[in-house]
């Protein structure tokens, strides 16, 4: 027998019927077979797709995937250098700087062996090693004032120049380029002087403002940043300033030239996009951006072999990069260090 399930009536009907005879409620649902393999099939889905999520979730074997947060835009490759080691700094010879704060010293990098070359309890900046690596050109910070000093390779000899900014030698070790601020006008002026601090010309005489200044390689040009009512740019003149000519032009910051070894490049820091990076140049004014890092990019130089050196400023310190001039292959090449310069003849 079959009982009615309506409380008010719960009355007895039989088991064939469907329908309570004396309140009409349906006494049991119908059975239907064909909804069996939809629901099988339905089932079957809703497991294969748990399995997949589970397996994306935490992997193959069954371990969490961490996810790496990597605020780089640009692939960092592994110190890898095609089985020579991991250490990219026993590849190269640079002179850089290492410290915090108002204590930054001049070391030198001799294929992985690291000696200190300065002890003078100040900000070093800008190292430029001379082409036959005997002497030292770098900027130092002496209270409101920055000047020039020159110390022999062995860190005997140090000596004041003159007060100045960034220096760096020419292509032949026989001048060195600095600038210095105008003291009649709010410019920067660019200068030349012998290695002893003798003999110091002013290179330039228009009312733009000058900064860093290279040699090519063969002595034959200079590359330099000019700030002007045009703006900011790379340029490329006769080491007698005449001829000139604008590689590169921006209404953000470009600054820090530096030549390929070949003469046929130059690579520099520029701001046009919100954030310095490394650009590269070439002669028929092609313009190529080298990294994209959320960090500072600073400083290139090109190393004897092509590739450039530059300075990074992370988190918690400054520390070498290296990158094709291709923009490919970009590595840490040596933590807690900054202002990396090779000796590119």
């Amino acid at each position: 027998m079959a009982i009615c399930r309506n409380p008010n009536c719960g009355k007895e009907n039989p088991d064939n019927n469907v329908f309570c005879k004396y309140c009409g409620r349906r006494l049991k649902e119908l059975k239907n077979s064909n909804k069996k393999p939809i629901i099988i099939l339905i089932g079957a889905a809703a497991l294969i797709v748990i399995l997949i999520f589970i397996k994306v979730l935490f992997g193959v074997d069954g371990q969490k995937q961490a996810k790496v947060p990597n605020n780089n835009k640009s692939k960092v490759a592994q110190n890898k250098d095609n089985g020579k080691g991991t250490d990219l700094s026993k590849n190269y010879s640079f002179v850089f700087v290492r410290g915090q704060g108002n204590m930054k010293e001049i070391y030198l990098n001799n294929n992985g062996a690291i000696a200190k070359v300065t002890n003078s309890n100040a900000v070093n900046q800008y190292p430029c090693w001379s082409p036959d690596k005997s002497k030292i050109v770098f900027e130092r910070k002496e209270g409101k004032i920055s000047n020039i000093y020159c110390i022999n390779s062995d860190g005997t000899g140090e000596k004041k120049l003159a007060e100045g900014y960034e220096p760096t030698w020419s292509s032949d070790g026989t001048k060195i380029l600095f600038y210095n601020k105008d003291p009649k006008s709010i410019s920067n002026i660019l200068y030349s002087m012998n290695p002893d601090g003798t003999g110091i010309i002013e290179k330039t005489t228009t009312k733009d403002s000058y900064y860093m200044g290279r040699y090519s390689p063969d002595g034959s040009k200079i590359a330099l940043a000019k700030s002007s009512i045009a703006g900011s740019g790379i340029y490329i003149v006769r080491p007698d300033m005449t001829g000139s000519n604008e590689m590169s032009l921006s209404q953000k910051r470009e600054d820090e030239p530096a030549w390929s070894p070949d003469g046929n490049k130059v690579a520099f820091v520029s701001q046009r996009d919100g954030n310095p990076e490394i650009y590269i140049v070439d002669m028929n004014k092609n313009i190529s951006r080298l990294t994209n890092n959320l960090a500072a990019d600073h400083s290139p130089y090109f190393t004897p072999d092509g590739r450039i050196i530059f300075t990074r400023d992370e988190v918690n310190s400054s520390n070498l990069y290296i990158i094709d001039s291709d923009g490919k292959n970009e590595a840490i090449l040596l933590k807690d260090a900054l202002f990396g310069a090779a000796v590119s003849k």
